[in-house]
Order: C-alpha cells, then structure tokens, then sequence
C-alpha cells in the first residue's frame, strides 16, 4: 500500500524471509522502517517520538501494527492491494491518530 503497487506482497514477503533467514531475524526491522518512512512522508506524519528506525528496532510488531491501523483508519483496505484501493483512494488528513 504505501509504495502504491511498487512492490507486490509476495515480493516483500519474500524480501523479508530472506532478511530474516540470512540474519536469523535481528535485522528484519531494517527493511520494515523504510517503508514507516515512506508513510510518514506520504501523508505528511512527524517522526515523533522517536527516529522510525528507533521504534522498528524497539518493537517491530507493535509499529506494524500501527502502519496497519493508521492505513485502516484512512479508508484504505491493506488487505485488499494497491489496485484495488487506487480507484477510490482518499485525501489523506494530516496526523497520526490514536484508537
């Protein structure tokens, strides 16, 4: 979703395993803050409290989690795919909103 169909999820997935098998999982959080990154540009989100990379390396589930949420809460469908979400995708508003 946040690289607009760039890359497909098999693609990351894929991407990830491979990150995780070769560094027996302490470095996966590298590949998964750069697309924090991406969001937080995308819709114009402060990197607060802390560096993205920071929060990844703390606790990667839980940012996930967040990405997932903040997605949710935009109107946008992350299990359904880029294209599916293109036709109908929403202005983004401005801020992280919290649950």
């Amino acid at each position: 979703m946040v690289d607009r169909g760039a890359t497909s999820c098999g693609t990351s997935g894929v991407l990830y395993a491979v990150i995780a098998f070769l560094t027996a999982s302490q470095c996966t959080w590298v590949y998964s803050c750069t697309y924090r990154t991406m969001m937080r540009a995308q819709f114009g989100l402060p990197e607060a409290p802390c560096a993205d990379c920071l929060v990844h390396l703390c606790c990667e589930p839980c940012a996930l989690c967040q990405q997932h949420r903040e997605l949710t809460a935009r109107g946008l469908g992350p299990v359904y795919g880029w294209d599916f979400n293109a036709a109908t995708y929403p202005t983004p508003a401005q801020g992280m909103r919290r649950r």
